[in-house]
């Protein structure tokens, strides 16, 4: 190659020299540069036939079949050595294109005029392979190596058919035979590396690549080679900049595409992996090695639905014997809460692959899920019979025995654990647990000590004493060995959300919170701290900073089913009811098979006035379930909201004949009868409830039946009693709190609203209230109120209302102006904003604009308590 370079700089119109480099390139396996002199060679002066063949050959190196053959003529002829070399490049070109008879052909006739050609016997060798006939395959190999032993495409061949039928030995025994014949033949040492890959004789492999690096460095087959050699070493940042260099240059290269989708996996970044593994699906949409890598990605992403339907083609199959891929969809049913599911492909996977103890631990554990201990158990037995040293199994088996109640079992099986591995302080933390469910506290005591002797920041083991400590009143003890956990580890989440649990059972929620913080701040990649500081603010009533932290954690964790479900919760909480819905759109998407997705969408839809959204939705539910309760409760309280009241009862006679323990039914027919003023028969159907079920809202709808009977007098009574006994019922004191305020008795309104905010400092709704009722004493607490409720629930048109109105009557229209422009446009026939907003207008000068807002909100259908003051102002503009 050297000496041909030279000879070319000094006279570059050389053809002779420019074909025999373009020789050289091709014995090398180097086809694009062979490619390019023999372009220089025909613009010198190189006839077709000196070019052709040659040519053809440079683009069969290069993967280009097609061009290959229209480089030769169907019909050749000329010179018998030229004819029978064109003949082997058209057979290797059909190939490549998979038309193997046509291959098979052309290799005979290259055979007709050289019965001992090399190539054209390999040709044969290959077609026979492509067929599955290994032996005759082999045959002819074996001829062509008798005739000549140190062929490298002999070599190569043989190392190929010896690799496809499990020899991994023999093959690289064949490839390092071509390598030290040929040893600047680049193919053979890549085809010797990536056997040594599988055979992982790492080391190895590298040299033989790094070898083809220095002469050729940009060559892709190379580096893709290294990204296998590093992504199998485990080396993944590697690995990726590796095969990044092969797809800057072919972005749809199929193996390097599903590699990149199999590195990107492995390093976290599920998003990239799906796409690129969906890139190679849709080059070999069949391929199942890659539909059960998408299946895996999806899965970690938390896209149990998409698993599914992209397992299914493969699961519809009745010859289908992958256990993987039946596990895949186990596993993907039991995300996606179908259990029964889950656990029925769990059973294909495991029974075709017996001695998987992965499969058969992941049965188990279904199995549990479902509460089919006993068969738990069975499976977490098979798992220690076969395999001695699954721990994990062994414990899962505790676990089950515990779940059983068979505490005597569940310490046995214990022990037994500690005796073969004595050293191990998770195992004494188990044989632990075992004896605390016991109620064996001394026993656990000692077993947890040992644990914490072993490791001193075992936080579960810990946590067990610190539980003990709590059980006997001695919360100064297990704060103590908590903390005493976080010296060996300060960022241990386990110790940091115990304290957290600690200080809100002892009723200290914000030094709780003040826990939650450090554990997500400390373990930012963790999902539970930032998931339960959601649910301290959703219970404190601040659903702005809950919606705000939902929002912060969706953004690494877009499709979390848990996180969704807490953001739309929060949302809804904070009043942004149409966020919430469209949240709840995203979770329906993820998890399609839950009926309780379905059944939020259609109470905010209901809430809103939407009944033929909020009916699609519980149509939807009950087609996933049609015994679903609460759905076919939805549905009738809808019906009631439409005055469908007969249709309602024929739905609470159904749960009636269906669940006649429940009180639902009726509560449901109570609702339709008080909506008809048949009191008598409501008071029937609200005692009927009461008696099945002692709660404050039918307590509250038994009163409301009552009073409206003119028995205010038991009403009463029965309302004292109840919370008497019930001081923490907030829905009776609501209601009785709203029945006294429509009376005009505000002042036991104002007691009923107080006791309320003594339990609860952020209940909107009392705040709400209670500045209203602060308002005509000209009391300076409705403001202080008002924007306390707005600060929690701002998308709320109630709250806006009221503090808008709040402060147009405090002498800043302005303000009320602006928050009532937000809710008019979007409310639902809001007539009493609407006044509200006519005042704000007229008190700033905006006559005529207040006069057009009186006049449609006295047009509206939804009446309000100041359509007289309405009527009156608009008289006076």
């Amino acid at each position: 190659m050297i000496e041909l370079k030279s000879t070319l700089q000094a006279d570059g119109k050389n053809v002779q020299a420019r074909l025999m480099l373009a020789d050289v390139f091709l014995a090398a396996g180097r086809g694009r540069e062979a490619e390019t002199e023999i372009t220089h060679a025909e613009q010198s002066g190189a006839t077709k036939e000196l070019v052709g063949v040659r040519r053809a050959r440079a683009y069969l190196m290069q993967g280009q079949y097609d061009r290959a053959l229209k480089e030769l003529p169907a019909q050749i002829i000329g010179d018998p050595q030229h004819v029978a070399d064109s003949f082997e490049i058209r057979g290797d070109a059909q190939l490549g294109l998979g038309q193997t008879a046509e291959a098979a052909a052309s290799y005979d006739e290259a055979l007709k005029i050289r019965p001992d050609a090399l190539h054209a016997l390999y040709g044969k060798a290959r077609v026979f392979a492509r067929r599955s006939d290994v032996k005759n395959s082999m045959e002819m190999v074996d001829a062509g190596l008798r005739h000549s032993p140190q062929d490298a495409t002999g070599l190569m061949l043989k190392g190929d058919l010896l690799l496809a039928s499990g020899d991994g030995d023999g093959a690289i025994a064949s490839y390092t035979a071509a390598v030290n014949a040929h040893g600047d033949n680049i193919p053979a040492r890549l085809a010797l590396a990536s056997a040594q890959i599988e055979a992982k004789k790492f080391d190895a492999a590298e040299q033989n690549i790094l070898s083809v690096k220095e002469v050729a460095p940009t060559l892709l087959s190379a580096n893709y080679l290294d990204a296998l050699l590093q992504f199998s070493r485990g080396k993944n940042q590697e690995a990726f900049a590796s095969v990044q260099k092969v797809l800057s240059t072919l972005p749809d290269d199929p193996p390097s595409l599903i590699l990149a989708g199999a590195i990107q996996y492995a390093l976290g970044s599920q998003l990239q992996a799906e796409l690129n593994t969906r890139k190679f699906l849709k080059i070999y949409p069949n391929n199942v090695s890659a539909i059960k890598l998408l299946a895996s990605i999806l899965l970690k992403s938390n896209q149990p639905a998409k698993a599914i339907d992209v397992l299914q083609p493969l699961l519809s199959r009745p010859d289908l014997k992958d256990p993987q891929v039946f596990a895949l969809a186990g596993n993907a049913f039991m995300n996606a809460k179908r259990l029964d599911k889950g656990v029925e492909y769990l059973s294909k996977a495991a029974a075709i692959s017996p001695s998987d103890s992965a499969i058969q631990t992941e049965l188990g554990l279904g199995r549990l899920a479902i509460g089919d201990v006993d068969r738990a158990i069975n499976s977490f037995e098979s798992v220690v019979k076969a395999d001695s040293k699954s721990s994990n199994a062994d414990s899962l088996l505790v676990l089950s025995y515990l779940s059983k109640q068979d505490y005597q079992k569940a310490i046995d099986t214990a022990l037994e654990l500690v005796k073969k591995n004595p050293d191990n302080p998770d195992l004494y933390n188990l044989l632990g647990g075992a004896y605390l469910s016991k109620k064996d506290f001394g026993a656990a005591r000692v077993n947890f000590d040992k644990a914490l002797g072993l490791r001193p920041d075992l936080a579960s083991a810990a946590m067990n004493l610190a539980r003990i400590d709590l059980s006997e009143n001695k919360s100064p003890a297990a704060r103590k060995r908590l903390t005493d956990v976080l010296e060996h580890n300060p960022k241990n989440a386990e110790a940091l959300l115990a304290l957290a649990n600690l200080e809100f059972a002892e009723g200290h929620p914000d030094a709780g919170a003040h826990w939650l913080d450090i554990a997500s701040s400390k373990n930012p990649e963790l999902l539970g701290p930032k998931l339960l500081r959601i649910r301290y603010f959703l219970q404190r009533g601040d659903a702005q900073r809950a919606v705000g932290l939902a929002r912060d954690t969706e953004a690494a964790n877009p499709n979390n089913p848990e996180l969704l479900a807490l953001l739309a919760e929060s949302q809804a909480y904070s009043g942004d009811r149409n966020g919430a819905v469209a949240t709840y759109g995203r979770l329906a998407g993820l998890e399609p098979q839950s009926p309780r997705v379905q059944l939020e969408i259609a109470r905010l839809e209901a809430l809103d006035g939407h009944t033929a959204a909020a009916s699609s939705a519980l149509a939807k539910a009950l087609v996933i379930d049609p015994a679903l309760a609460d759905a076919q409760i939805a549905l009738a309280q809808l019906d009631l909201q439409m005055g469908k009241y007969d249709d309602a009862r024929q739905i609470a006679s159904k749960l009636q004949t269906a669940q006649p323990r429940s009180a639902a039914a009726f509560v449901i027919s109570g609702d339709a009868w008080i909506a008809q003023k048949k009191y008598d028969r409501a008071i029937k159907s609200f005692t009927d409830a009461f008696a099945l079920e002692k709660n404050g809202l039918i307590g509250s709808k038994l009163h409301m039946a009552l009073a409206a009977a003119g028995r205010k007098k038991e009403a009463d009574d029965l309302m004292t009693t109840w919370l008497a006994q019930h001081k923490e019922d907030r829905v009776s004191r609501l209601y009785l709190a709203a029945t006294a305020q429509a009376s005009g008795d505000r002042n036991r309104a104002e007691q009923l609203y107080q006791d309320v905010l003594q339990r609860n400092p952020n209940d909107v709704v009392a705040l709400n209230e209670l500045a209203l009722i602060y308002l005509p004493r000209k009391d300076p607490r409705a403001l202080e109120l008002a924007e306390r409720a707005y600060k929690l629930q701002p998308q709320n048109e109630s709250v806006v209302d009221t503090l808008a109105w709040v402060l147009i009557e405090n002498g800043n229209p302005g303000r009320g102006q602006q928050l009532l422009e937000k809710i008019v446009t979007s409310s639902h026939g809001n007539a009493e904003a609407r006044y509200h907003l006519a005042v704000a207008l007229a008190r700033t000068g905006n006559k005529q604009r207040a006069r057009s807002e009186l006049t449609l909100a006295l047009a509206s259908a939804n009446k309000f308590p100041e359509t007289e003051d309405a009527k009156k102002l608009l008289s006076e503009l």
